[in-house]
C-alpha cells in the first residue's frame, strides 16, 4: 500500500493547485484559494472531486473516471482493463502499469477543474509556476 500511496502523493504534492495538501489514506485535502478547500478521493475506477466552502460546505462535486482520463489499459495477461486502484485488507495495487505520463494525465484533469474555483491572477501564476503552456479542459 506504501508504494501507491507514496506514487499518488510525490505527484499531487508536486503538482496539483492547491497549498497545504494533507492526506488521509486516499484522500487529499488542500486550500485552493481563500475560504475554498479541494477534497480528491480515489478509489477503484474513479477519482471524487469535492470543493468544500469552510463557511458554507460543498460548492461543487465532480467524479472522474480514471479510464475517461488516460483510456484503458492492458494488464499483465493482455487482458483489457479499465485502470483501478485495487485496495484489499489494507494492500492496494493498480490492476494494471501506472507510469509518470499517467499521473500527470490525471493530474492535469484535476488541475483543469481546480482551475474553475481560483482567481485569475493565481491561475495564471499556477501556470508560470508550473509550465502550463495550453487550457485544459476535458
Amino acid at each position: 500500500m506504501r508504494k501507491v500511496i507514496n506514487e499518488i502523493r510525490e505527484v499531487f504534492e508536486r503538482d496539483l493547485l492547491m497549498k497545504n495538501i494533507h492526506f488521509i489514506g486516499f484522500t487529499c485535502m488542500g486550500r485552493i484559494e481563500g475560504d475554498l478547500l479541494g477534497k480528491i478521493a480515489l478509489g477503484g475506477t474513479a477519482i471524487r472531486v469535492s470543493i468544500l466552502d469552510r463557511t458554507s460546505g460543498l460548492v461543487d462535486e465532480m467524479k472522474f473516471y480514471i479510464s475517461d482520463v488516460i483510456g484503458g489499459s492492458v494488464d499483465e495477461y493482455g487482458k483489457y482493463v479499465q485502470p483501478s486502484l485495487e485496495n484489499i485488507d489494507g494492500s492496494s495495487w493498480w490492476n494494471c502499469k501506472m507510469e509518470e505520463q499517467n499521473y500527470q494525465l490525471i493530474t492535469d484533469a484535476l488541475n483543469g477543474y481546480l482551475e474553475m474555483f481560483q482567481s485569475e491572477v493565481q491561475t495564471q501564476e499556477a501556470k508560470q509556476r508550473f509550465g502550463m503552456a495550453r487550457d485544459i479542459i476535458y
